[in-house]
């Protein structure tokens, strides 16, 4: 997993190149405010929250100096000694992790200001992802780009073969 989706879930946005939908880069700002109204850092959220998914065998960080690798390396000490095995059963956690059963590991590394902050940024009713979730404009795999690139290349080919058939 890339847990800040390459600029996203950061303080400072993704750059103007991102594939992501204008849809999705504004959920991504507003979740950005959300958590910054609440003193949680954003970036540092999405990376628990991506360290807590059991099913994930790897996490790629991008780090641009020494002290993103500190802090980076505190997260991941937050995570020595969790229970990976423990299922939730709260109702709470279920909502509030409603993409997965993973609440009651992020319990036991969360703190309260943001475990609330993630109820917010997760509520599928007026989370800031509510409106892009509920119309599939928060998937930016590339998929629909590569398939755009595909069928620009097709149409060249076509044109060249076009061409030289002319001559």
């Amino acid at each position: 997993a890339a847990p800040l989706s390459m600029g996203l879930l950061t303080k400072a946005g993704p750059p103007a190149w991102h594939p992501a939908s204008p849809a999705l880069k504004e959920a991504c700002a507003m979740a950005a405010k959300v958590c910054g109204s609440r003193g949680v850092n954003i970036s540092s959220l999405a990376v628990m929250y991506s360290l807590s998914q059991p099913q994930l065998g790897c996490t790629l960080l991008g780090m641009k100096d020494v002290r993103q690798v500190d802090i980076a390396a505190d997260l991941a000490v937050r995570f020595c000694g969790v229970n990976f095995n423990v299922v939730s059963n709260s109702n709470e956690r279920c909502n509030m992790h409603h993409h997965s059963d993973n609440g009651a590991i992020l319990d036991q590394v969360l703190t309260r200001r943001e475990r609330m902050a993630l109820i917010e940024l997760l509520d599928p009713n007026s989370g800031p992802f509510a409106t892009v979730s509920s119309n599939g404009l928060h998937r930016w795999d590339g998929k629909h780009e590569a398939r755009k690139f595909w069928l620009l290349v097709d149409g060249l080919k076509k044109d060249i073969a076009d061409n030289e058939r002319k001559r």
